[in-house]
């Protein structure tokens, strides 16, 4: 009977912290993405601190500055490219925005209004009026300070992560401690490959689609690669939602280093993106992914859409991992429970 209350205390602790989750989900995003950054960090971090003796602070300084290296050389190769290609696509978008409201004009009266407030959201989003000014600059200056905040965050839960979860398990009685390690071991095997794993394929999609764009002369190669890898992170959806940009892209961009239409450019554009998918879920998921996971395609479905709804960006990303890290929890609770 005690133990039965006390199973019901940790429920309902657990719910009593997801509900918090939730309602400061806007305060704890950097914190979210700093325990990522940390989890894909940590191995590295490890062996110079354990195998090359050095202290775990001039491991995670060395790795800071190493991303740091990598950042800035990458910048300078190629975010030149990348700034003039989101100018052209930027201006390129303020034309078509332009001929769709000449278009318009010859749509049926219900649906003229409609696609109306489409254009005008779409033109908000490209114009950056005065009067505006002051909302983007307060919205630059709280995501410096949020990144400043990821930055601490992620130092410190490379630094004291272990010492996290340590005073995380002396919250439970003795002869449950065990157990709780056992529980979060798991999850963290899960976390951190998942998270290793998921970088990995984001680089891979977008160096592949970059060549693909790149060999058939579609304008925009690069912005378009870094949208499409940045999707992958959305399983399902993620893809589906960058072929159809990258099909728009081609056929308006006027340049075709196939000698081909701009519908027929779209279509290949979007046939070599379904093909990219397939050699994804083909070779690099079962190498990269694998069963990491271990979801139902459903589940991650849903979960995926559940976590959009309610946190946005970051529950896109962190959907997965956290339902995966929920199933553990309750596979051992079942198995518990059936043993008693």
């Amino acid at each position: 009977m005690q133990a039965r209350k006390r199973d019901i205390l940790y429920a309902g602790m657990a719910l009593l912290g997801l509900w918090l989750i939730y309602i400061e989900r806007s305060v704890l995003t950097p914190f979210l993405l700093a325990a990522g950054f940390a989890y894909i960090l940590n191995p590295f971090v490890s062996i110079l601190s354990h195998k090359m003796r050095l202290p775990r602070t001039l491991s995670i300084g060395l790795v800071y500055l190493v991303i740091i290296t990598i950042l800035v050389y990458s910048g300078i190769f190629i975010g030149e490219r990348l700034g003039r290609e989101s100018a052209e696509l930027s201006g390129e978008a303020k034309v078509l925005v332009r001929a769709l409201e000449t278009q318009t004009l010859s749509l049926p009266d219900y649906l003229q209004e409609p696609v109306k407030e489409i254009i005008e959201s779409t033109r908000a989003s490209l114009l950056l009026a005065p009067r505006k000014a002051l909302p983007y600059f307060s919205t630059a200056l709280s995501k410096t300070i949020n990144f400043l905040v990821f930055l601490v965050a992620a130092f410190y839960f490379l630094k004291d992560g272990q010492k996290f979860i340590d005073a995380w398990e002396n919250l439970f009685p003795e002869d449950t401690r065990v157990e709780v390690e056992v529980v979060l071991r798991k999850i963290n095997h899960v976390l951190g490959n998942y998270l290793r794993a998921e970088l990995l394929l984001v680089l891979i999609i977008a160096t592949l689609s970059f060549i693909a764009l790149t060999l058939m002369g579609v304008k925009y190669a690069l912005i378009l690669a870094v949208f499409t890898g940045f999707a992958e992170l959305i399983p399902y959806v993620g893809l589906t939602v960058a072929t159809m940009v990258a099909a728009v892209v081609a056929y308006f961009d006027g340049v075709s280093g196939l000698g081909l239409s701009p519908l027929y450019e779209s279509l290949v554009v979007a046939a070599v993106y379904i093909v990219l998918d397939q050699l994804k879920d083909l070779f690099i998921v079962p190498q990269v992914l694998g069963r990491t996971a271990k979801l139902h395609p459903l589940v991650i479905l849903l979960a995926v859409l559940a976590g959009g709804h309610l946190f946005g960006v970051i529950g896109f990303i962190v959907a997965v991992p956290l339902v995966a890290s929920g199933k553990i929890v309750l596979e051992y609770a079942l198995e518990k429970t059936s043993q008693k």
